[in-house]
């Protein structure tokens, strides 16, 4: 409840313990609305600024899953630029970026240190940290993708290595063909010519 007003809605998205997170309730105080948000450029575009108008909440989580850590990590900033690597529909905007024209960076203005002590001092057994730059998760994941791709990027280039050596083995028998051609065809004119 900041300065006491009622929280009217709180929307969770990009995880699935968010629904477990509404099967429990959070009162008759908070209207929770749970949205799976695909990872997906265009789809997050769309849709997040249509939940803000149909809602107008007052507090919007996002949650992310990663595979690249073993804890829960609170974001105290969000980045708009530096996005390279492909989304599930294999789509990456040209711009790098969530929104153009967009700020650098979102902080949030939660204390996440002191979330992340108040989870677990609660018992729950949840590990917390936090990240001051949600960037780095990024560029991590990049890394591990990149190592992931380039077994798959040298067998590419060096099955074009090997469609142009074959392009030039044609080029080369078609090459002889002719000359051979024109040597029978100069031969014939030849020996026409001498009888």
């Amino acid at each position: 409840k900041p300065n006491g007003t009622k929280i009217s809605s709180v929307i969770f998205s990009f995880a699935f313990s968010s629904q477990e997170l509404k099967k429990l309730g959070l009162g008759s105080e908070v209207d929770l609305q749970v949205y799976e948000v695909p990872v997906e450029y265009q789809t997050v575009q769309s849709l997040v600024p249509s939940l803000w108008k149909q809602y107008h909440p007052l507090l919007v989580i996002h949650v992310g899953v990663s595979g690249m850590t073993a804890t829960v990590t609170l974001e105290k900033c969000g980045r708009n630029h530096g996005y390279k690597g492909l989304d599930n529909r294999s789509f990456c905007p040209d711009s790098q970026c969530c929104i153009v024209g967009g700020p650098d960076c979102i902080d949030s203005v939660l204390d996440m240190e002191s979330v992340a002590k108040r989870v677990t001092a609660s018992g729950l057994g949840v590990a917390v940290s936090v990240s001051k730059d949600a960037g780095s998760r990024c560029k991590q994941q990049e890394m591990m993708d990149q190592d992931t791709k380039e077994p798959q990027v040298q067998r590419e280039r060096e099955r074009e290595r090997e469609r142009q050596r074959e392009r030039e083995r044609e080029r080369e028998r078609e090459g002889q063909a002719n000359l051979k051609h024109s040597q029978q065809s100069f031969l014939t004119e030849q020996i026409h010519t001498s009888s």
